[in-house]
Formats: structure tokens, C-alpha cells, sequence
């Protein structure tokens, strides 16, 4: 166990030396936006209306104390889950019918007597009660049908599905206003720190009536996949600007994140990486075991939102399995590497963990995540808010297995680079490489050249 433990510590460090980072001069505090938490956990909190006792075991002793033990000075508390359930007093749409007080109020008061972030994390893309109380919410696809992740079953509503079945909500005009009452809503009644909307969705695309309606007022051509899909996607740009909007006049250094808005090369369509304009801060998603591969994704995903010149989060897990996984608990040896590597990139740290229904804390978690959180503290100030620093030049091909293999090779090779920004000064670069897959304009050659 000795010889393991020296040889991890020997890999964070070599990290930490091989990367270049300009963080001397170049702090968190420093770059565009609110600061942000170093050392964060998601506090997942998905409950379904068939759990009872929703909360009653919460102690804000115990959730102080937990925190404290892993370290953590900023945490992610939900307002809103992907059941549709809200858990703060709400008028205008549905609290879980099992709790019995204001969980979102209790937890943010708590975190702020100990000096912690509570930024508030809403869902959008998916909220099954708010379908179920508005059937004309659900997105319906190109051939009639109500979307989901996983294909519904046949039966009635009764019929019970099988897991993963998460249906789609669209960018309706009421599905949206509630989206924008409530944000102004938590807006006036909490001291919030930021928000975190999850399943900002452009995919699948959506032909509801009330959308393809809109686009024949507009004289656009409804039956134009292509221009069905920019319509949605401008839905959804309008969302997030309106919801900016609306934080920055109650809350001016809150922090605001949409996720779905930082994935590249998702070949579902999501809002394209160069649409980041309403994040304060790049969050990066990639949990190591599950099929989003960390490893492969965040070196090189790190690299390009860094030319967003924006804090970055990277995102892992306790889990082993994927997000929500009771019972998993990933070795505080394992999250000590990934956290080292975040800071090595440049990237605030966060884990992701599920509350138990009951909102009891598990404290074998926070005893893990405090051991590699105890590290990151350590050696955070040398890394977080630094930028790449490489004459070693990738262009960015927005071409999944050119740039993913070119990035691994250099990886592999421990040849350290950054992605260019083509609209600066290509001079500085000593090597450019450009990946198989890359498609330059006219003007894009004539610069390189």
C-alpha cells in the first residue's frame, strides 16, 4: 500500500511540473466573472414522488460538519430536480409532496454560517411532473411522438417504465415563462450565490405545434430541419439570456451556468461551445468511469474553454457507476489524482454526490473527498485560474476522433499544447498542428500561411 501511495503522489507531482500554467500571474480572482468555489461538490438531490420522508432527517449541524470535513467551500444545492419537484417554497409550480419544510432555505442559511457558496442548481431539459401537469410541454419529435432518452414503452401512463426513460420538455413559451418566474422568484426570496440550470437541451429538435406555428408567422420554413432546429436553438438563447438578466438585477456576483453549453462535439446537437456567452464560469462535466471518459475529454476540453478567458470546474464524481450511485464510494486516492490533475489544468475541482432522500449526510463520502480535497488546498493557488502556456499550437477541428486523437497523442507523448484561438495572432506559435479533420475558410489558410 506504501509503494502505491508513493507512486500516485509521484504522478500528481509530475503533473503538476509537466504542465505549463502562467498562474503566477494570471489568479482566479483575476479573470472574467464572480469567484468561485476551488474545492466544490454537486449535491445531486433527485427525488421521486414515491420516496416519502423527503428531507426530515436533514441536520444543519451534520450538513455543516460534513462540509467542513471535506473541505469544501462551495456547494451546489437543488432548487429543482429532474422529476419536475421543487424544495423551496414556490408559487408557481409543484414542492414534493414529502417534504415539509423549506430544505433549499435551510441548506443555503446553513452554508453561509460557515462562510461556504451555495450556488442553486434548477432543471430545464427534463421535469416529468411539470409534462405530466402540462402534456403540451413534452417535446414532440418530427414523427408525432413524445421524446425520451430511452425509447417509452407501450401502455398506458400507469405502465411503469423502465429506468433512464426521462422525457424531454420544449422550449414552449409557458414552459419557459415558469422557467423565468421561478428563477426571479428563488431571485427576491434567497440569498443565492449563483445558478446552475441543468439540460439545457437544443436536442432533440422540436416540432411541437406551437413552435412550427411561431415559424410560419416568421415566414420560416417549418418543414427545413436545419431551420427548425437554429428556431429552437434561439428559444433556448433567449431562456438564457432573459434568466442572466434577471439574476444580475437581484444578485450582480452571482455565479451562472447552463449546462449543455460545453460540449463540443456532442453529436446530439447541443448548443455549440462557442455559445458559452451567458456562463460566468466554463464547467466541465466528465465523470472518469462512466462513458464521458475524463481522461480522454478534459485535457482537451479544458484547453479550448480556456480561450473563453473564463474560470474553469472540472467536474468527476464519487461515484464508480454513474451520477446518483448509493452505495459507491471512489477511493480518496483516486479523486487526490483527478484533483491534481484539475488544478493542473488550470480547473477549479468538483465532485459530484447524491444526498440520500432522507437528507441525511453520508460522512464516509466527506471524509473521502476531504482527504483529496486536503491536497488540493495544498496546491490550488499554484494552479487554479492559470492559464495554458505552450508554443505548441493545436487547431480545433470541432471533429470528435481528429481532435481527440490528436490531443491523446500528444498526451501520451507528455507534449503539452495549447488550442489556438484562430482569430489571434498565429505568430506567437512555434508549430501549429492542424488535425485531419479540420476544415479551414479561405481567410483561415491565407493567415496560416
Amino acid at each position: 500500500m506504501t509503494s502505491t501511495r508513493t507512486c500516485i503522489f509521484s504522478i500528481i507531482l509530475f503533473i503538476l511540473l509537466s504542465l505549463n500554467l502562467k498562474a503566477q500571474s494570471v489568479k482566479n480572482s483575476e479573470i472574467a466573472g464572480p469567484k468561485i468555489g476551488t474545492r466544490q461538490v454537486h449535491l445531486d438531490f433527485h427525488t421521486s414522488e414515491y420516496l416519502e420522508g423527503i428531507g426530515e432527517k436533514f441536520n444543519k449541524k451534520e450538513f455543516q460538519e460534513a462540509i467542513k470535513t471535506g473541505r469544501i467551500n462551495s456547494i451546489n444545492v437543488f432548487a429543482k430536480d429532474w422529476h419536475g419537484w421543487s424544495y423551496y417554497q414556490t408559487n408557481y409550480s409543484a414542492i414534493h409532496p414529502h417534504l415539509k419544510f423549506d430544505l433549499l432555505k435551510a441548506q443555503i442559511e446553513a452554508c453561509h454560517e460557515i462562510d461556504v457558496k451555495a450556488p442553486v442548481y434548477f432543471a430545464v431539459g427534463h421535469a416529468e411532473s411539470e409534462g405530466v401537469r402540462h402534456p403540451e410541454w413534452y417535446l414532440i419529435d418530427k414523427d408525432g411522438k413524445v421524446r425520451a432518452r430511452k425509447k417509452l414503452p407501450p401502455g398506458s401512463p400507469q405502465t411503469p417504465r423502465p429506468s433512464g426513460t426521462w422525457t424531454y420538455l420544449a422550449p414552449v413559451n409557458a414552459y419557459l415563462d415558469l422557467i423565468k418566474k421561478q428563477t426571479e422568484e428563488i431571485c427576491q426570496n434567497y440569498k443565492i450565490d449563483g445558478f446552475w440550470y441543468d439540460g439545457v437541451y437544443t436536442y432533440p429538435v422540436a416540432y411541437n405545434s406551437e413552435i412550427l406555428n411561431e415559424m410560419k408567422q416568421l415566414g420560416l420554413d417549418i418543414n427545413n430541419d436545419d431551420a427548425v432546429f437554429k428556431y429552437g436553438l434561439q428559444k433556448w438563447q433567449q431562456l438564457m439570456k432573459d434568466c442572466s438578466s434577471i439574476i444580475k438585477k437581484y444578485h450582480p456576483n452571482a455565479s451562472i451556468f447552463f449546462n449543455g453549453t460545453t460540449f463540443p462535439h456532442s453529436p446530439e446537437k447541443n448548443i455549440p461551445y462557442k455559445n458559452y456567452q451567458f456562463n460566468t464560469q466554463q464547467e466541465l462535466e466528465d465523470l472518469p468511469t462512466t462513458s464521458w471518459g475524463w481522461y480522454d475529454k478534459f485535457p482537451l476540453r479544458s484547453k479550448l474553454f480556456h480561450l473563453t478567458n473564463q474560470p474553469i470546474v472540472a467536474m468527476s464524481g464519487k461515484f464508480h457507476i454513474g451520477w446518483g450511485e448509493f452505495g459507491g464510494f471512489k477511493s480518496a486516492e483516486a479523486m487526490k489524482f483527478e484533483g491534481a490533475a484539475m488544478v493542473a489544468f488550470g480547473a477549479a475541482c468538483n465532485f459530484g454526490d447524491q444526498l440520500h432522500p432522507s437528507g441525511k449526510m453520508d460522512m464516509e463520502t466527506y471524509r473521502l473527498i476531504g482527504e483529496a480535497f486536503k491536497y488540493v488546498e495544498e496546491i490550488e493557488e499554484f494552479g487554479v485560474g492559470g492559464i495554458p502556456f505552450s508554443k505548441l499550437g493545436v487547431w480545433f477541428a470541432d471533429q470528435l476522433e481528429s481532435d481527440e486523437g490528436i490531443t491523446n497523442m500528444l498526451l501520451e507523448t507528455q507534449t503539452d499544447f495549447v488550442i489556438i484561438d484562430p482569430q489571434k495572432d498565429l505568430s506567437y506559435y512555434e508549430t501549429i498542428i492542424i488535425p485531419g479533420g479540420a476544415r479551414l475558410a479561405q481567410e483561415e489558410t491565407s493567415k496560416i500561411n
